[in-house]
């Protein structure tokens, strides 16, 4: 997709700060747990938002972080996102990033934090 196809100019890539503006739920920079600094977009997905992250303790290292949208709170979407978090936890694959961390935002959002 270029700029051109859209009437605001975005491009629609993870890469372009400029890309979909109303689809960041948390702003970059933003600092979650008091630890994992937003450090820019990789993905999003139907309930929630993948970030790159920068830990500052207890060691200083660069992650990711899955985080719900705002707005997606159901019974039903808080379950599938917390079993996801679960099985992720409970797999050993070289494949599969691991789980570092999980909670919940000081505004309500549940994440966690994968390698």
């Amino acid at each position: 997709m270029t700029g051109d196809d859209r009437p605001d100019g975005t491009t629609g890539t993870f890469d372009d700060p400029r890309a979909a503006p109303h689809a960041l739920p948390t702003d970059l920079g933003t600092v979650i747990a008091g630890r994992y600094a937003l450090a820019r977009l990789i993905g999003e997905g139907g309930m929630g938002s993948l970030y790159l992250a920068t830990q500052s303790e207890p060691v200083k290292r660069q992650v990711a972080l899955k985080l719900i949208n705002p707005g997606m709170d159901s019974k039903s979407v808080l379950a599938r996102f917390d079993a996801e978090r679960q099985a992720l936890a409970l797999m050993d694959h070289p494949n599969i990033a691991r789980i570092f961390d999980g909670g919940v935002t000081a505004a309500g959002q549940p994440f966690f934090v994968m390698e």
